[in-house]
C-alpha cells in the first residue's frame, strides 16, 4: 500500500502542455516557478483519478513560449528513511515540432508551388490552413434536459463570451423565439463545459456559436458552429421513484441505475433518507446497485490492507421476492422502497444461504419462463425436422426401387 512520493518523470507533449508524473497520489506541491512564464499564466490540472499525474497548461501566445522552459518545483518528497521532506528540484521541459509524413509532403508541395509561381513571375498566395481549434460538440440529435449539451475542448479555455451565443426555438406555427443560453465549466474537469438553457420538448432548437466567441490557452479561437437539436420526450421513457430509508448513523449512499447488461446509466450521490427519482429511463430491464459511501466522497473506495480497512459495501437491490431485475416500459412510473438496514444487514451464514437460495430460485424461474416462450417455436422446429426426415426416407426408398 505504501508508495514513495517522488517526481519520477516530466514531459512536454504539446507546446502549451507539460506533464508531471509522481510516484504516489496527491502530491503536496508548494510552488511551481518558471523563468520565462509568470505564475498566474500556469494552469494546474490534476489528470487522473489517483491524482498522481499533474498537467500544466501555459496560457501564453505560441510566439512567447521557448522550445525549452526552465524552472523549479518545490514539493514534499520521501527521503531515504521514507519521511516527507520539502525539496526544490529543477524543471526542464523541452518541446520540438515533429512533422508527420503528411505534413512534410504538404510543406514540400507548397514550396514547389511557390517556386513555380516565382519562376513564372506570378504572385503566390499561401492557401489558408484549416483551423486547429478542436471541440467535441454534437451538432444534431436529441438533448436530455437534465444533462444539457456537453462540449469538450483540447485545451482549457481562457475566454468564453456567452452573450454572443444565439439559441432559437422554432415552434409549430413557424414562429421563432430567442432562448437564453450560457456556458458553464464542469467543476471536476477543466476542459469540459456545459451549454445550459431552459429546454422544452416541443419545437426544434438552433444553436449558433459565432466565430471567435471561444478562445483557449493556445490562442486559438473557434470557427462558426451551428447545431440543430430536439429535446427528448419524457412520455417515451419511464420514470423511476425510490423511497429510501437510511440508517440513523448518517451514512450516505450512492444509488446506481443499471441496464440489463449491468452497464451504468444513471446514479444519485449523497443519498440519505428521502425520495430520489430517475428520469428518462429507456424501456427494458433495469437493476439497482447501492454503494455504502461511508466517507461521503461520492465514489466507491477499495480496502487497505495496511490500515485494516474493508472496502465499502456494494449490493444489488432485490425485492422481497428475491427479484433483482425489473422491466420498464414507455410512459411508465415505477416506485420502489429501499430499506438500507435490510440491504446492508450484517452478513451471516444464514443470510448468505438465504441469498443463494433466492438467486437459484430466480434463475430457475427465468429458465422456466424461457422454456415456455420457446416451447411453441421448438415444437414447430421439431415437426419440421420430422417432416424432413420422412421426406428423406421416402426419397431413399424410391432410389432403392429405382436401383
Amino acid at each position: 500500500a505504501f508508495r514513495r512520493q517522488v517526481l519520477s518523470q516530466t514531459e512536454r507533449p504539446l507546446q502549451h502542455k507539460a506533464m508531471l508524473y509522481f510516484g504516489a497520489a496527491h502530491p503536496r506541491i508548494e510552488r511551481i516557478r518558471f523563468d520565462s512564464i509568470p505564475e498566474d499564466r500556469v494552469i494546474v490540472d490534476p489528470q487522473t483519478v489517483g491524482r498522481d499525474t499533474i498537467a500544466l497548461w501555459f496560457n501564453m501566445p505560441s510566439s512567447a513560449l521557448p522550445d525549452t522552459i526552465k524552472g523549479e518545483i518545490t514539493y514534499f518528497k520521501h527521503d531515504t528513511v521514507n519521511v516527507l521532506q520539502e525539496v526544490t528540484e529543477p524543471l526542464k521541459l523541452s518541446w520540438r515540432l515533429i512533422e508527420t509524413k503528411e505534413q512534410e509532403k504538404e510543406r514540400e508541395k507548397l514550396e514547389r508551388d511557390r517556386r513555380k509561381a516565382e519562376a513564372a513571375g506570378e504572385e503566390w498566395v499561401e492557401p489558408k490552413k484549416p483551423n486547429p481549434f478542436a471541440v467535441k460538440l454534437p451538432t444534431s440529435g436529441d438533448i436530455n434536459p437534465e444533462n444539457h449539451l456537453t462540449a469538450e475542448f483540447d485545451y482549457p479555455l481562457v475566454s468564453v463570451d456567452s452573450s454572443r451565443l444565439l439559441l432559437t426555438r422554432l415552434l409549430e406555427d413557424n414562429s421563432v423565439e430567442d432562448v437564453p443560453v450560457h456556458m458553464v465549466r464542469d467543476t471536476g474537469q477543466l476542459r469540459k463545459w456545459y451549454i445550459r438553457a431552459p429546454w422544452k420538448t416541443a419545437g426544434q432548437y438552433t444553436l449558433t456559436i459565432p466565430a471567435g466567441a471561444i478562445t483557449d490557452v493556445a490562442g486559438l479561437s473557434n470557427d462558426s458552429i451551428v447545431g440543430k437539436y430536439t429535446v427528448l420526450d419524457p412520455e417515451k421513457f419511464a420514470t423511476v421513484k425510490i423511497h429510501v430509508n437510511g440508517r440513523d448513523d448518517g451514512t450516505k449512499y450512492i444509488v446506481q441505475l443499471l441496464d440489463g447488461n449491468n452497464a451504468l446509466k444513471q446514479e444519485r450521490r449523497d443519498v440519505t433518507t428521502g425520495d430520489i427519482q430517475f428520469n428518462y429511463v429507456p424501456a427494458g430491464e433495469i437493476k439497482f446497485r447501492i454503494i455504502e459511501d461511508r466517507n461521503g466522497n461520492g465514489k466507491w473506495d477499495t480496502g487497505n490492507l495496511v490500515e485494516r480497512r474493508q472496502p465499502e459495501r456494494a449490493e444489488i437491490y432485490a425485492n422481497d421476492e428475491g427479484e433483482d431485475t425489473f422491466a420498464t416500459k414507455t410512459n411508465w412510473e415505477i416506485e420502489f422502497t429501499m430499506d438500507m438496514n435490510r440491504i446492508f444487514a450484517p452478513v451471516t451464514m444464514q443470510s448468505l444461504s438465504r441469498l443463494l437460495d433466492e438467486r437459484e430460485a430466480q434463475r430457475l424461474r427465468r429458465e422456466e419462463e424461457k422454456r415456455l416462450k420457446e416451447g411453441p417455436k421448438k415444437n414447430c422446429q421439431e415437426q419440421e425436422r420430422q417432416q424432413q426426415n420422412s421426406n428423406f426416407n421416402a426419397a431413399g426408398g424410391m432410389f432403392n426401387n429405382f436401383r
